[in-house]
């Protein structure tokens, strides 16, 4: 039997209170992917890929056709279903397809493999072609949430090295540490630092004066014991 290739626009689409909600250049949008769709309605969904097979001599940018398939998404003219296969790739399908566009007499549908991948996983319905919404969890939105993880994982680091976060702090906090260690005042010597800690308390001016003093007597001491000594 021949193949089903052709495609018919029913003039109801004119009246259409769904298509009466979106921009002029999504509707047209709408209508030109209906002619590039497989023969379940199915057509891959990137704007990137969009752009090329439906508009590519138009001035619409890939910008400009994400907004618009958000857009017919919003009033249910269409369906975006991501991760189909192994949480990649994204594809558009065209509601009610199947109500309107039959094969006709003497031809057949050509078989669609994203089609059967979400009937199966219950993403969408085998008879009419439409979106379910009623999903089960896990499948696309799975993906959809891991997707979700990754990029805010992803902000997170980059928010931690932009700012001295916790992946800066450490070694800032070593080279500190390492400049607290470098002087006890006069004599000549040095004294270790105390470790850095986020919770210590900073001392008072007078605090710093009784180590100070303690500091120098016990110098002191041990230069009159040396003398004795010798």
């Amino acid at each position: 039997m021949p193949a089903f290739t052709w495609r018919k626009l029913d003039k109801d689409v004119s009246i259409s209170g769904k298509l009466s909600k979106v921009s002029h250049s999504a509707a047209l949008l709408w209508t030109w992917t209906i002619c590039h769709c497989d023969d379940y309605g199915l057509i891959q969904g990137e704007p990137g890929d969009i752009k090329a097979i439906v508009v590519p001599r138009l001035s619409m940018t890939e910008l400009e056709v994400d907004k618009h398939l958000k857009e017919l998404e919003a009033v249910g003219l269409i369906g975006v279903y991501e991760g189909v296969i192994g949480c990649k790739g994204v594809y558009v399908g065209v509601e009610n397809f199947l109500k309107y566009q039959k094969p006709g007499k003497g031809k057949k549908r050509m078989a669609s493999k994203p089609f059967e991948l979400l009937a199966e996983a219950g993403l969408i319905d085998k008879n009419t072609g439409n979106k379910i919404t009623k999903r089960v969890s896990g499948g696309v939105e799975g993906c959809r949430r891991e997707k979700r993880e990754d990029r805010t994982e992803q902000n997170r680091e980059e928010q931690n090295k932009a700012s001295g976060g916790p992946l800066g702090q450490p070694a800032r906090r070593l080279e500190q540490t390492e400049k607290k260690g470098a002087s006890a005042v006069g004599c000549g010597m040095t004294t270790p630092a105390a470790p850095a800690s986020e919770n210590r308390v900073p001392l008072s001016a007078e605090e710093q004066s009784i180590q100070f003093k303690k500091i120098v007597a016990g110098l002191k001491a041990n230069q009159n014991q040396k003398e004795g000594d010798e």
